[in-house]
């Protein structure tokens, strides 16, 4: 097995179990789901640099994100994610977590 290397590993490290345990998902599950082997799934979790793109790619797509956002915690946001307001607070303040929006056909 590669050994840990770098600071952007452990990015990655952090941003997949943060993102395997707010789906309740385990290594396994994320590799059968993205055809990922669950060996490559378990060094990422351990700190070890990812060596191809493609199962990055798939993991990525798996978990709605992107390899950037994955591997170094950055994302570039759509210009309608900026543009959004939410009615009853104030604009400029700054939302930090997660949530979950429910859509709606209003008749």
């Amino acid at each position: 097995m590669p050994k840990p290397d770098d600071s952007n590993s452990l990015v990655l490290r952090k941003r997949l179990k943060t993102e395997l345990d707010f789906r309740a998902m385990t290594a396994a599950d994320l590799a059968r789901r993205t055809g990922v082997p669950k060996q490559v799934i378990s060094d990422w979790l351990a700190g070890v640099t990812p060596r191809r793109l493609d199962h990055l790619k798939k993991v990525a797509a798996e978990l709605c994100t992107t390899i950037d956002e994955l591997c170094f915690g950055t994302d570039i946001q759509p210009p309608l994610a900026q543009t959004v307001r939410i009615e009853g607070l104030p604009p400029g303040d700054n939302f930090v977590g997660r949530y979950e929006i429910l859509v709606q056909k209003i008749s």
